[in-house]
């Protein structure tokens, strides 16, 4: 069984500059990437935010009510800047049409047989972590990409400091 407690944890004034950025556009979904310190012990898994990158309109290669593409050069800048930095990343996203979130399963897909994989191959000091918003900031769901199972855990709590 896994034993091991999983969290974010964000500063307060962090937590609204995600939150607004997303809720700017009401239609279409909207990425978020933090940047994170790890406190990591046998029974704590704890991502500290401590940075954020919001993509501007040209970093996407497709947007839509159901979908947020980011362009590739985009992604390889967050690997670049979580490598340079000995950070970790959360990739965050909204689905602005839902008051029940839960990981759609191209979020599924793109999380655990695309995004998962290659920062395993390609970022191997990087964890990364998944977080989805539904209307209501506080409706979320969170998980990680496990190095050991090869498969994603869910990230039981948010905090918010």
């Amino acid at each position: 069984m896994d034993e091991v407690k999983r969290e974010i944890v964000f500063k307060e004034r962090d937590w609204f500059k995600m939150t607004n950025h997303l809720y700017e556009d009401e239609i279409n979904e909207t990425v978020v990437m933090a940047f994170c310190k790890l406190v990591q012990t046998d029974s704590l898994f704890r991502m500290l935010v401590k940075q954020l990158l919001f993509p501007r309109d040209s970093d996407y290669y497709k947007r839509t009510p159901t979908f947020a593409g980011l362009r590739p050069e985009f992604m390889e800048r967050c690997f670049r800047i979580a490598e340079t930095n000995s950070m970790h990343i959360i990739d965050i996203h909204d689905h602005p049409f839902s008051d029940d979130v839960s990981f759609s399963p191209a979020d599924d897909f793109a999380d655990g047989k695309q995004k998962g994989p290659y920062i395993v191959k390609y970022v191997p000091g990087v964890e990364m972590a998944f977080m989805v918003h539904g209307i209501d900031a506080e409706d979320l769901d969170a998980r990680i990409w496990d190095r050991k199972s090869n498969s994603l855990k869910p990230l039981g709590l948010v905090k918010i400091l």
